[in-house]
């Protein structure tokens, strides 16, 4: 084992050879470093530049390097602390301790066990992980990546899948598998081919695009929301929500326009324009819209208001209250107060039919109480 102090100029490492710091404050080489191949220092290592031919470099102290460290074609193993210019590794890196560049790379797996700041960005080819905090500008991951909190200014991209502990601020989010998020998350635009779940808050400026499940044990505030499969909230607030399955909501929606394929459950929704449902519909505290269509065969549960309401073929809904309603063929309804209403053929009614202005019945409707003209409705509940 070489024992090396201060360098004046450049420093070379044989093929594996092995090096240790004379002092405690580690080497330093005022120019460059070469390594051959496999090399291995004992201590702290200060130095201009570092290059590896081929071969890991492992370094059991801190790396300080004023420009560029590159091992293209190799590894790179800090015990401590990597502060550099810019880097560039083929295979793994690994730092024990935290990473500090303006713009790094790796071909394979980076590991960070405490905090990594990159202003740059970070580019890495296989698997990122980092224990602690992420700040960068751009990051680009091709599998996954592992974070303890983050806040990336641009765009985050990752091939795989990516798990976030604590709060992750980002500007645009894209994951081709899997999203798993901490506490709080704040970004612009997300989008994910596959499942999205969070333990906690989701605020996004502009919208939510997911293919497959998302799962959200806190709010979700966005501009707009497109799942194609399952959404689960706490809560939800957006300009345009759509979802080809199951949306639930353990709280209330509150909504511009809202678009389910398949059955909605929520405590309360609240739909300023249009409001769609394939499936079925149960609310706690009712449900409001401007316009509320509900498919052939739906199963409404919970009180309807809305301005203009369309009852498919086959449909049950319990109390409504509307300006105009219609009813298409068998529809059911308990109790019905609007302006004008319209009532199909087979349409049954089991309560009270009360309207203010008109009411056109088909003569096959069957009602419990004939429809009956009233100056004034029963008050249609209040959130």
């Amino acid at each position: 084992m070489r024992i090396v102090g201060r360098v004046e100029g450049d420093l070379s490492i044989s093929a594996g050879e092995s090096l240790r710091a004379e002092t405690a404050e580690g080497i330093e080489v005022t120019g460059s470093v070469l390594c051959e191949g496999d090399g291995h220092v004992e201590g702290n290592l200060t130095c201009a530049s570092l290059r590896a031919r081929r071969g890991t470099l492992e370094i059991t102290g801190t790396l300080r390097c004023r420009g560029e460290v590159d091992c293209q074609r190799g590894g790179l193993l800090i015990g401590q602390d990597l502060l550099c210019r810019t880097f560039e590794v083929g295979r793994e890196a690994r730092v024990g301790g935290s990473l500090q560049a303006e713009r790094g790379e790796t071909g394979g797996r980076l590991q960070v066990s405490k905090d990594a700041s990159l202003s740059l960005g970070l580019e890495v080819g296989g698997a990122l992980e980092v224990q602690g905090r992420l700040e960068t500008s751009a990051l680009e991951v091709g599998g996954r990546a592992s974070l303890g909190s983050g806040k990336v200014l641009g765009t985050i991209e990752v091939g795989g899948e990516i798990s976030v502990r604590g709060e992750l601020d980002f500007e645009q989010l894209e994951v081709g598998g899997r999203i798993l998020l901490g506490t709080l998350s704040r970004g612009t635009d997300l989008e994910v081919g596959g499942v999205l779940e969070s333990q906690g808050e989701l605020r996004l400026q502009g919208r939510l695009e997911a293919g497959g499940k998302v799962r959200l044990r806190g709010g979700l505030f966005a501009d707009s929301v497109e799942v194609g499969g399952i959404l689960e909230v706490k809560e939800l607030r957006a300009k345009r929500v759509e979802v080809g399955g199951v949306f639930t909501a353990e709280g209330g929606v509150s909504v511009d326009r809202l678009e389910v394929g398949g059955r909605l459950s929520a405590g309360r929704v609240d739909a300023a324009e249009l409001a769609e449902v394939g499936g079925h519909v149960e609310t706690r505290r009712g449900f409001q819209a401007l316009h509320l269509i509900l498919s052939r065969d739906t199963r409404a549960t919970g009180p309807l208001v809305a301005g203009r309401l369309e009852v498919g073929p086959h449909a049950r809904i319990e109390d409504a209250w509307a300006q105009e309603a219609h009813l298409e063929h068998d529809a059911r309804v308990r109790n019905l107060y609007a302006d004008r209403l319209e009532l199909d053929r087979d349409v049954r009614c089991e309560g009270d039919i009360l309207y203010l202005a008109d009411a056109r019945v088909d003569p096959t409707a069957r009602c419990a109480h004939p429809p009956r003209k009233v100056t004034q409705l029963p008050p249609a509940p209040s959130a």
